[in-house]
């Protein structure tokens, strides 16, 4: 089965689920000020096997569901206390950790992202708007 076959509406669910869970965390960093946009903050997603390869099938597209500037996926057991418990409908348990980036923020996107300043001619864009702007533009796949 390809992706696409794999992104039904049970798909969908979870990973609004999910996002949901997420957007519940990012409020509670920018209540306290710690960030001031969803776009300030990283996530990792905590999961058991089978629902990291889920939120995996979304790749690098995952920050664009979640609305923050990274969205890493990691084993559930790699979690530590100062993770979020969370559960699915379902009753699945994952744990979310929301933390502010530390990286340079792109003056156009405004994600906050390691490469930003790598390109001498554009150097306050990150990788992908300097390839929108002066290369073919990216591609995406699913969000």
């Amino acid at each position: 089965l390809g992706a696409e076959d794999e992104m039904d509406m049970q798909f969908w669910q979870t990973i609004l689920e999910i996002r949901s869970a997420t957007s519940k965390e990012l409020e509670a960093l920018r209540a306290d000020k710690t960030i001031g946009s969803s776009l300030d903050a990283e996530v990792t997603i905590y999961a058991d096997a089978g629902l990291g390869q889920l939120l995996g099938t979304l790749k690098e597209e995952l920050r664009f569901v979640l609305i923050t500037s990274a969205a890493n996926i990691k084993a559930i057991d790699e979690a530590d206390e100062d993770c979020i418990e969370a559960r699915l409908e379902n009753g699945e348990i994952f744990k979310i950790k929301v933390i502010a980036s530390t990286n340079e923020k792109c003056v156009r996107c405004w994600h906050h992202r390691d490469d930003v300043g790598n390109n001498t001619e554009h150097p306050e864009l990150c990788g992908r708007c300097v390839e929108n702007v002066a290369g073919e533009g990216e591609q995406r796949a699913f969000a």
